[in-house]
């Protein structure tokens, strides 16, 4: 809300109170407020011009002009496609230098991270530009979906998360059309969160949940990935305008109020009844069997002659597992070769029922090739008979460009998973990533690419690793000979980093990192080069010098660190403390983990237990350690790391959402039964302290489970296919609570904070007072509030009956650390629809967990200055 003005504190010589508009009605977790001395970027946005300001460090505030650019168009966009105004009198948005989360959607003030907001055309990679622009339409997006309209629980928290991951890409290609954003969403989201949910130890979009660990579990790629994949599966297969007017509907009946997933199913089904869409049952019934169960299908399609047909069982990559057959309302479409304009019509033209078997379709007798799932709108993964997989390895090489982009990458990455799952022979799903000599599109590329780094995984310890290298090296080297092929410079970069088409950077980003990474003598020589170059000129009086084009210069800084000595890692390491670009740290943070040398990567581990001294800050940990993880120099090395330093990770990074897990699914890639061995006997060393990392080290031993079967059964097939092909180089009730859910037998209805922060005092004090005034719904002697790292001084309780004021004394007063609860028992019973105050005057100090209200620093004119922030959700 916007300031109401200040007040100068009598109590408090050089300080004011400044007070705030009453807030609309919002979800607590959405509250936020920022004290520091910021610049801002004023804009307005919309036909109401409503204020929009971007805010950062002074230094930093020139960095803010794209984000300024990008908001006011995005959330205009939005309110044209939600048919809703933005609620809110104004839109801040604020780069913090720390914080735990990528962004924040607090209403009306979003917080991020520096490097998911500032930008600077000739420092910034562009798929860092990419992020930039797709998480701050997720977050305005969150105006509507989360804030605007809150899910009931967190049960449904993927009806936030997963709408804005699929909306942010509609924002996205507002203010970027030219970036082909849905062939980025297939590739980033879809096929990334395939793989997670092929897991028996996966989980439904939508379950239950009764204590913060698990509710912390739920904010992984289920929610948002394949929440975002479901909602655009049911735009397609409802039509888009069915889409829109549904979810219109459903934002206008609940706004400033809770829901739950059958209340958007119901106003979906509604609006479907209304334009007459033919759907096999309602969008309830549909949709309960993709939130509601583990998992998704595969489709095997077989051709006799110019019958198609079709059936589906749950895609599992660990073949041993045996379950419950699990099956669901699965839409299909056909795209047959007589007629490729069929790509363009994504609609469901049959459906596989949960209680049916088999579903046909009808060939021409002239098709070589068919295609399930046009454009890949559909949530499950094809597989064909042997001819038709034939056919398309044919047409891939032949004609690529028959078959749509899209379908190109989903060929690849359904055979390459399938091959991985068992279901096809690898010599099928290798051939068909033949052709990519000839393709000059990324997401075919990003998606061979992701899924061959699995065979490096497995092979990069086997002393096969050469026949693998050869092979990439077969595939890039037609693309590297390319005369227009050039390893790119800073004068590549366009004005202003205003680039045109982003893919095509990604592209030539991919395949330069690739070369280098297969030790192509040409990408070495170049980077290396220019490493000893940038050094060599390096100034530390302006270290942030343009000299690299900033999308090779994570490879740049890798191949130096990884051809270099000490010295050059501590270049790197030094560089890391004197650059003020965050973006640049990500990338040095990287490069640092890029060495083979043991002892340096030691070295590097320490440093994470010391982020004061080290200079590495505590939201860039987790990060850093699956960079170092990630290196077979330092994976034995990290997984130490963790098995010693558990209690010390768990103290530090438990209350980050999925920071913790960071510490576990590195080790995923373990593929011998010893390393399984080690894996299983810390999980039973700290299996009491995994909180929200529970599933994760669950999923984990799968995962090596699958790796160890992968190994026995596909080690010497893959091997034998590279040599001859690569040879060219919980219920509440009213009263105490039993789960995390605050009891519901109290509303509040308006909240009066107050808050002293004394930054330029040792150990940061606060102190300050909270009103909380409340509406009894169901009779009951006791009141429960969330406290997290206070000092209660004192709290009084008032009955409020117009302007007659009656105090309740307390009986007793309980905290509950575990669940951050402060519960008062009260002398009598509070009465039904009656009005009650609480009012508590408390004492803390900021700490800098990047949780609640926190500190944290940085440089201005070579002074260090101190910036506290709240975060309401954590």
């Amino acid at each position: 809300m916007n300031s109401s003005g200040t007040t100068p504190a009598p109590e408090q010589p050089g300080y004011v109170w400044e007070q705030f508009e009453t807030s609309v009605p919002m979800s607590t977790y959405l509250v936020a407020f920022a004290v520091a001395r910021f610049k801002s970027v004023d804009k307005n946005a919309t036909a109401r011009q409503i204020p929009y300001k971007v805010w950062a460090r002074p230094d930093m505030i020139d960095y803010a002009q794209k984000a300024a650019e990008y908001g006011p168009a995005i959330l205009e966009h939005f309110e044209e496609y939600f048919k809703i105004d933005y609620p809110m009198p104004k839109m801040d948005m604020i780069a913090l230098p720390d914080f735990a989360a990528g962004a924040m959607e607090n209403w009306g003030l979003i917080t991020y991270r520096e490097e998911y907001l500032l930008y600077e055309g000739s420092q910034t990679p562009a798929a860092t530009l990419v992020r930039i622009v797709y998480i701050i339409a997720h977050e305005l997006a969150h105006m509507w979906f989360g804030d605007l309209v809150t899910p009931e629980w967190w049960n449904d928290i993927w009806l936030n998360e997963g709408f804005a991951s699929y909306v942010e890409y509609l924002g996205a290609d507002k203010v970027e059309p030219g970036w082909k954003w849905m062939e980025q969403f297939v590739f980033s989201d879809l096929q990334d969160v395939l793989y997670l949910d092929s897991l028996q130890n996966s989980h439904p979009i939508s379950v239950d949940v009764y204590n913060p660990d698990q509710i912390m579990e739920l904010f992984d790629r289920i929610s948002y990935a394949k929440g975002a994949s479901i909602i655009r599966m049911m735009n397609h297969f409802l039509t888009e305008e069915v889409f829109r007017n549904g979810v219109t509907n459903y934002l206008k009946k609940f706004e400033y109020q809770n829901a739950v997933q059958d209340d958007l199913w119901k106003h979906l089904n509604d609006e479907a009844n209304t334009m007459q869409v033919q759907l096999p049952a309602t969008v309830k019934e549909i949709m309960d069997t993709w939130t509601l169960q583990t998992g998704y299908p595969v489709v095997k399609a077989t051709r006799d002659g110019e019958k198609v047909t079709v059936n589906q069982t749950r895609f599992l990559l660990n073949s041993t597992t045996t379950e419950k057959p699990t099956h669901w309302y699965v839409p299909l479409n056909l795209v047959r070769s007589s007629n490729v304009a069929g790509f363009d019509s994504t609609n469901a033209t049959v459906w596989l029922y949960p209680n049916a078997s088999t579903v046909e379709f009808t060939l021409a007798q002239n098709d070589e090739w068919y295609i399930i799932n046009a454009q890949q709108t559909g949530y499950y993964r094809v597989n064909y008979d042997e001819r038709n997989w034939e056919a398309l390895n044919k047409t891939l090489r032949e004609s690529h460009e028959d078959i749509h982009v899209i379908n190109r990458a989903q060929i690849l990455d359904d055979a390459l998973n399938l091959a991985l799952a068992g279901h096809i022979n690898y010599t099928i799903a290798l051939s068909l990533t033949q052709y990519l000599g000839q393709e000059e599109s990324y997401i075919p590329w990003a998606t061979t690419a992701d899924n061959l780094s699995y065979l490096r995984r497995m092979l990069e310890t086997t002393g096969k690793y050469d026949q693998y290298r050869a092979y990439i090296l077969s595939l890039i080297k037609d693309v590297l000979a390319r005369g227009d092929f050039k390893f790119p410079v800073l004068e590549d970069v366009p004005p202003n980093g205003d680039y045109q088409d982003v893919t095509e950077v990604m592209y030539k980003e991919l395949i330069w990192g690739a070369a280098c990474q297969m030790r192509e003598p040409r990408c070495i020589g170049n980077a290396t080069q220019l490493f000893r170059t940038w050094r060599e000129n390096y100034d530390e009086s302006t270290p942030d010098k343009p000299y690299l084009n900033p999308n090779i210069k994570g490879l740049v800084y890798c191949e130096g660190v990884r051809s270099g000595e000490a010295a050059e890692w501590e270049f790197v390491y030094k560089h890391y403390n004197n650059t003020n670009y965050a973006a640049e740290r990500t990338l040095l943070l990287a490069a640092m983990a890029c060495t083979d040398k043991s002892w340096l990567l030691n070295k590097y581990l320490d440093m994470l237990l010391t982020p004061e001294t080290s200079g590495i800050r505590s939201q860039d940990v987790s990060r850093a350690f699956a960079y170092i993880a990630a290196n077979p120099a330092g994976r034995d090395e990290a997984f130490k790391f963790v098995k010693v330093n558990w209690e010390k990770l768990k103290d530090k990074y438990s209350s980050g959402l999925s920071t913790l897990t960071r510490f576990i699914t590195p080790f995923s890639i373990f593929n011998t039964e010893y390393e399984l061995n080690l894996l299983k006997t810390m999980k039973d060393e700290i299996e009491g302290s995994l909180g929200s990392a529970a599933r994760a080290m669950d999923q984990t031993i799968e995962s090596v489970m699958i790796n160890i079967e992968w190994m026995n059964k596909n080690l010497d097939t893959v091997v034998r296919w590279l040599e001859v092909n690569g040879s060219t180089v919980g219920p509440t009730d009213p009263g105490y609570p039993n789960d995390v859910r605050l009891p519901r037998h109290l509303r509040p209805t308006e909240y009066d904070v107050k808050v002293r922060a004394r930054m330029n005092e040792p150990g940061f004090p606060i102190d300050g007072w909270v009103t909380i005034d409340m509406v009894c719904n169901t009779p009951a002697d006791n009141i429960t509030l969330n406290v997290h790292d206070i000092t209660v001084n004192n709290t009084l309780v008032q009955k409020v009956t117009g302007q007659q004021v009656e105090d309740i004394s307390i009986v007793e007063e309980v905290f509950d650390l575990d669940r951050d609860f402060y519960i008062l028992k009260l002398s009598k019973q509070l009465e039904l629809n009656q009005t009650y105050r609480i009012t508590i005057d408390y004492e803390g100090r900021l700490q800098s967990d990047l949780a609640g209200y926190y500190y944290s620093s940085y440089v201005e004119n070579d002074e260090t200055r101190k910036e506290g922030s709240a975060e309401s959700q954590r």
